[in-house]
């Protein structure tokens, strides 16, 4: 986990820091939301049900919406449980994580909290949860999804918040902007609304020539751009080790070794809508 600054100036962003985390010769690029190619307006997908259908109330409520594990998952994480130190990987990998910077009961714990499918995680600004677990993107793809509900951070109102921290990629959360960084890449970009103390999913995925981002099932930042991510030997959730830390809530977090289709992203923001 880099802690390195690179200083630059962002268009459409409310942000009170440069971004955490990149290394040495990394180009940020900065977005431009007043240019976006995106209508936050329309949804690509249609949420009602066919004339005289009923709603599926088979599915039990804790797994209604949630992601789903493929061959392409690396991690999955629903954050479900109502107690202990352990954060099962229902990815079948066998990447489960702990709360906390070690196995023990500690103060730098996130709390099991209500979450937007079934459980999730709260952060106060001080906490992280780890994975020790090595893990990898042989193919050079990434897809990093989660659900979010930013408050802010231990920097501040509109402060970084990192919502998935590794070696050689990271996923945050600042004021109204998303930030990531991938291998020596790195930009600032997003949705206007995403301060809002609401949740949102948010996805980032990259096939090695574009990165895409998308906040509530919709692409809302583009950049065609060279990207490799290396492995990692562990990768934390809500935080670095000693800055960028949540205040908010964390749901759904699924790591895949493809970059996730626009209409994979937006089904799984339909299927979860349609949750109560």
């Amino acid at each position: 986990m880099r802690v390195v600054v690179l200083a630059f100036v962002l268009a459409g962003c409310a942000v009170d820091r440069p971004l955490p985390g990149v290394g040495t010769g990394v180009v940020v690029q900065a977005g431009d939301l007043a240019t976006a190619p995106f209508d936050l307006a329309t949804a690509p997908f249609d949420l009602s049900l066919p004339p005289g259908a009923a709603p599926d109330l088979t599915t039990p409520p804790s797994a209604c919406g949630q992601l789903a594990a493929d061959a392409h998952t690396l991690a999955l994480y629903h954050f479900d449980e109502a107690a202990g130190q352990t954060l099962a990987d229902s990815s079948g990998n066998g990447r489960d994580a702990t709360l906390g910077q070690t196995s023990a009961v500690e103060p730098e714990d996130p709390t099991h909290a209500p979450g937007r499918l079934g459980g999730g995680l709260h952060f106060d600004g001080n906490q992280v949860a780890h994975a020790s677990a090595s893990i990898a993107w042989p193919s050079g793809q990434f897809t990093a999804e989660a659900w979010v509900r930013y408050l802010g951070s231990d920097e501040g109102p509109f402060g970084t918040a990192m919502i998935f921290d590794a070696d050689d990629g990271e996923l945050a959360a600042q004021g109204t902007c998303i930030l990531w960084t991938l291998g020596a890449q790195g930009r600032m970009g997003g949705p206007p609304a995403f301060s809002d103390g609401q949740w949102h999913s948010i996805a980032l995925t990259s096939d090695g020539a574009q990165v895409l981002v998308y906040s509530d099932g919709v692409q809302v930042d583009a950049t065609q751009v060279a990207t490799t991510i290396g492995p990692s030997a562990g990768y934390l959730f809500g935080g670095q080790l000693s800055l960028a830390h949540l205040i908010g809530d964390l749901d759904e977090i699924r790591l895949s070794d493809v970059a996730r289709t626009p209409s994979e992203i937006a089904a799984a923001y339909a299927a979860a809508l349609a949750c109560p």
